[in-house]
């Protein structure tokens, strides 16, 4: 149908663009810039595709519920569910030691950042190696009233989805939210298209709730 193959086309588009490495370089800084945020960031496999997630203590990771699947992995190391919010889209993963050894856990913001201020993003989209984008926070609340959800301007695509929001609080980045979706837009009604600059991430409140 028109429908499905716009919605491919679409995909299609976003993906060579986001593959493109004028476009990557734009968003990814050096590895010495983001260093501490990238070394928190983690590559999550399952049957069903990838995710993104961030450890938050020397055994746990932090990702969306969504990533859930069989064959669950963290940088091709087991990994167990402790906790599921589905509602919420938050899950936290038990890794063993060894295989976080490694990686340096980042914290959780006490509180939800300033409208327009600014945000990191980083994860591993489409599985071509790890990203960093960087971005505005645009919405504080969700337009359909999700308790749950804001809305961030970083860029993002497939696999992005479980990663860390982060702003940088005294020289150390703070995470503020976990990427649930890319936002979509709709048109006339019938379809609608992901709007890759525009991310639904879980909201700080949310998070440090779930990880009590």
């Amino acid at each position: 149908s028109f429908t499905y193959t716009f919605r491919c086309a679409t995909v299609l588009v976003l993906s060579l663009l986001f593959l493109n490495p004028l476009f990557a370089s734009e968003l990814s800084s050096s590895a010495g810039e983001f260093y501490h945020l990238r070394q928190a960031t983690v590559y999550i496999t399952m049957d069903q595709g990838s995710c993104s997630g961030v450890v938050v203590a020397s055994v746990h990771v932090l990702t969306a519920a969504h990533c859930d699947g069989p064959n669950l992995a963290v940088d091709g190391a087991q990994a167990v569910v402790v906790k599921k919010n589905v509602e919420a889209d938050l899950m936290l993963l038990y890794v063993a030691p060894e295989a976080l050894a490694s990686r340096t856990p980042l914290t959780v913001a006490l509180q939800r950042p300033e409208l327009d201020e600014a945000v990191y993003m980083a994860g591993y989209p489409l599985s071509i190696g790890e990203v960093v984008t960087e971005g505005r926070m645009q919405r504080l609340t969700h337009k359909d009233a999700n308790p749950h959800i804001m809305l961030v301007s970083a860029p993002g695509i497939f696999g992005s989805s479980g990663g860390p929001v982060v702003v940088r609080e005294n020289g150390e980045y703070k995470i503020i939210g976990i990427v649930s979706a890319i936002a979509m837009a709709s048109y006339d009604g019938f379809f609608s298209s992901p709007v890759v600059h525009l991310m639904l991430v879980v909201n700080t409140e949310t998070i440090n709730k779930f990880l009590e």
